[in-house]
């Protein structure tokens, strides 16, 4: 709820309070993203992980780059105000026409999206919405960004062919023939933006076909109309990439899709419950009150940690729910090794009789009999089906059997 409510504020100062002068909505929204800071470098720096492993994370980058963006918004709001503080009016000229200003607004608006994206996390504790997210992220990872990057082959062959034969030297018009004068020129920046954003929507049907052929009487009035061979080459040119890139790789996107949704959903509730334990383990580790007032339990937090530093005493050695300690009930501890040999045990098991189900059918097979030395292969029944990776595990799995096998045996 107080995330929402941050969003709401944020939005609103965004769309309508955001003027030259700072106003008392806008102080709400600064307090807020202080908090948010603090947050951040508190479980960077005192969750007891490294910065590596911190920044590993997709949410913790999510979080660095919208606190980045409104920070680098803010400085440049700031040298804005400063530089027009003899202004005695709301500013609007300085809110439409000031440089520092509009990239200041620009940041706020890439901040607020990121902290919009950053709302899908709270998804996570859904168990149909949190292995969606998962598969929305392997999606982006494994098979739209390769995809991009052949996509993008066809998007510059096509733009820059088209454009050099609609547009030779720039600009041309059919008049030059007639009035022997030369039509204004584009510049580099209006050739490259030109042909990418006309290649780039005409894959999703935008062809501009009027002004491609010619029809169009707006570019007869301004000399901007395409070269004659245009007129009847590019179509064809259209015609063939757009079979290429709307039909045929758009569809083998879409085939990309369903492999990555079925691989993922098969292992949905694994998902699922690895998620669900990070996102407990997050919050438990976070303040109990929300922003702003989420100062109170800093300062509560600073001192209790310089209490604990004076006392000797270590922030592992303080209760956590998510681990559990027996040290003083050895009934319990032992109660709680020998479970954790039964779980390794049946992990064993089934990792065997999987392997004796894939190689059924294929020739005589003996039995395999484990041992605490590890997993030995079975006589005369051929490889293992196991990857290598499966087998080194197993054996971590069996010498740790074996060490809580000691245990039980004192």
């Amino acid at each position: 709820i107080s995330y929402v409510a941050f969003l709401v504020i944020f939005s609103y100062m965004l769309l309508y309070e955001l003027t030259h002068a700072i106003k008392p909505l806008e102080y709400v929204v600064i307090g807020w993203m202080v908090t948010l800071l603090l947050e951040e470098i508190k479980q960077a720096t005192m969750s007891g992980i490294s910065f590596s492993t911190y920044i590993s994370d997709s949410w913790n980058k999510l979080d660095c780059i919208a606190v980045g963006l409104f920070t680098l918004g803010f400085i440049l709001r700031m040298i804005s105000l400063i530089s027009d503080v003899q202004s005695d009016e709301p500013g609007y000229d300085v809110i439409l026409t000031s440089e520092f200003f509009i990239i200041a607004r620009i940041c706020y608006a890439f901040s607020l999206f990121a902290y919009y994206i950053r709302l899908m996390y709270i998804f996570s504790f859904h168990i149909a919405l949190g292995p969606k997210l998962i598969m929305i992220g392997k999606m982006v990872i494994n098979d739209l960004v390769p995809f991009m990057v052949i996509l993008l082959v066809f998007v510059l062959g096509y733009g820059v062919a088209a454009q050099s034969i609609a547009y030779p030297t720039g600009l041309y018009t059919p008049e030059i023939d007639y009035n022997k004068t030369f039509p204004p020129r584009m510049s580099q920046m209006e050739v490259l933006v030109n042909f990418l954003t006309k290649s780039y929507f005409q894959m999703f049907g935008e062809f501009s076909l009027e002004t491609v052929q010619a029809r169009d009487d707006g570019c007869k009035n301004d000399g901007q109309c395409p070269h004659w061979t245009a007129t009847w080459l590019v179509p064809v040119m259209l015609g063939v990439y757009v079979l290429l890139t709307n039909i045929l790789m758009f569809n083998l996107l879409i085939a990309m899709f369903s492999s990555t949704y079925e691989l993922i959903n098969q292992f949905s509730a694994l998902h699922w419950n690895y998620q669900r334990y990070s996102m407990i383990k997050e919050y438990i580790e976070r303040s109990p009150l929300a922003p702003p007032l989420i100062f109170i339990w800093h300062a509560y937090q600073l001192g209790f940690y310089i209490q604990l530093r004076y006392n000797g005493l270590r922030r592992s050695d303080l209760y956590d729910p998510l681990k559990i300690k027996y040290i003083d009930n050895v009934k319990k501890e032992r109660e709680l090794i020998k479970w954790e040999h039964m779980k390794a045990m049946d992990y064993l098991r089934n990792g065997q009789e999987a392997q004796q189900k894939s190689r059924g059918g294929r020739g005589d097979s003996k039995s395999i009999i484990v041992r605490t030395s590890g997993p030995q292969p079975a006589a005369g029944g051929g490889q293992s089906m196991f990857p290598s990776a499966a087998m080194d595990m197993a054996k971590q799995m069996t010498d740790a059997t074996s060490g809580i096998g000691m245990e039980l045996e004192k």
